[in-house]
Formats: C-alpha cells, structure tokens, sequence
C-alpha cells in the first residue's frame, strides 16, 4: 500500500478490501496503518494510541502493550 501511494497510482475499490484477514491484529497494523518513508521516524510513544485506534476502527482484539511491542519490534521496526 505504501509503495502504490508513493508512486501516486489512482485508488481502485480493490484497495478498501481487507486482503489481511487471518493476521494478528500487530501484523494487520503493519500492513495497513503504517506507512514507511524513508527519513521519517515516528516516535514509539504516537504507535500505541494509533494501533488501539485501530483495533478499535476494525473490530480486532487488542493483545495488550507488551504483546504489541514485542510482536512489532520482532517485525523489523525500530
């Protein structure tokens, strides 16, 4: 998803489905509510309000912060 926006190709409807079904909620997160660019770091404390926002736009079950972090950070985020 990040590469289709950065490249600036047009939206199509098959991009609103959830192709991540089956995925741990920390892995969905990945996936589709973080986009990396290069240079730009977002501090860890922003991360877990977003990913429980998230949890919570998409009717996952929020493992719990330590769960989160760990399972992240084995993701290969900084």
């Amino acid at each position: 998803m990040a590469v289709w926006r950065a490249i600036g190709l047009p939206w199509v409807p098959e991009l609103d489905e959830a192709p991540a079904t089956g995925l741990a909620a920390p892995d969905r997160f990945a996936l589709e509510g973080i986009e990396r660019v290069q240079g730009v770091m977002t501090p860890a404390a922003m991360l877990w309000p977003a990913f429980t926002e998230f949890c919570r736009a998409h009717g996952l079950a929020n493992p719990g912060k330590g769960s989160f972090q760990t399972r992240f950070g084995r993701m290969g985020f900084a």
